[in-house]
């Protein structure tokens, strides 16, 4: 009886292989860009919170990935196949829709964006970067309903902090070559690349407090993200970062020690 089922089975294997080996050797490319696609699908049927992970690594590269066009780049995609895979896992294990005080302020923050557009004098011009903002809206929505423990938010941010630091290494080496005036990285424009830096520094200082196994990596991350920073010549991304170490002191967030020993770690990185 076995042997009969492997006999019957020789046809569909040949199909199979047929299948893969024909269109390999024709288009090779066009194969390797179906069996990515396919893998996609695949996260955005069964494993939402992975492709929530692969969105989260290619946002400090987001101008490096504008394509197939600028306006519906990799990063864009990737969300709208994240929306689609929240809703179906939503369906496949009824969920209930998490709304924390977060959520409040954040259609609160959405809808001032969009009076901002409609009293506007020039819509066309703001309509890119309102819808800029949109998507940053549905995406927080999308990590309050995906991220459900703190085990699944630190390797979103070990994650997230390990492609800002290759991306502030890429922009610091072009700004080394003379290839750029300021260090500006996979965004193109500086002051953009600089929020960035800013806003995931704080969460590169957060793993050196509280990961102990991999501390030494998380150290040096920082100090490649703040050198970085540092070449982008952005004043407002500091004025920022000062406004965040203010608050985490007022708050008994962060001791003073701690912002001692990140003073010392600037100050070895801008000598």
């Amino acid at each position: 009886m076995g042997a009969r089922l492997r006999v019957a089975e020789i046809p569909a294997i040949v199909l199979i292989a047929l299948a893969v080996a024909i269109p390999t050797a024709l288009a090779p490319l066009y194969t390797l860009a179906a069996v990515a696609i396919a893998v996609l699908l695949g996260l955005v049927v069964f494993n939402a919170p992975a492709l929530l992970v692969l969105l989260v690594a290619a946002f400090p590269w987001d101008d490096m990935l504008g394509f197939p066009t600028e306006t519906v780049s990799i990063v864009k995609l990737l969300g709208a196949l994240l929306l689609v895979g929240y809703v179906l896992r939503a369906l496949a294990r009824d969920e209930d829709v998490r709304l924390p005080p977060t959520v409040a302020a954040l259609v609160a923050f959405t809808m001032l964006v969009l009076l901002s557009l409609m009293l506007s004098g020039d819509v066309d011009s703001g309509l890119n970067k309102t819808l800029r903002y949109l998507l940053f809206a549905a995406f927080t929505f999308l990590v309050v309903q995906l991220v459900r423990t703190r085990a699944d938010l630190v390797v979103l941010l070990r994650v997230l902090v390990l492609s800002a630091t290759a991306a502030a290494i890429y922009g610091t080496v072009l700004f080394i070559t003379g290839r750029v005036d300021r260090v500006s990285g996979p965004i193109g424009e500086a002051n953009d690349f600089a929020y960035v830096l800013a806003a995931v520094l704080p969460f590169a200082v957060y793993l050196v407090a509280r990961g102990r196994r991999f501390r030494p990596l998380w150290i040096v991350a920082c100090a490649l993200l703040i050198g970085a920073l540092l070449g982008t010549l952005s004043r407002g991304a500091l004025v920022g970062l000062a406004a965040v170490v203010l608050w985490a002191v007022a708050t008994r967030r962060v001791r003073i020690a701690g912002v001692l020993a990140g003073a010392v770690v600037v100050a070895g990185v801008v000598l």
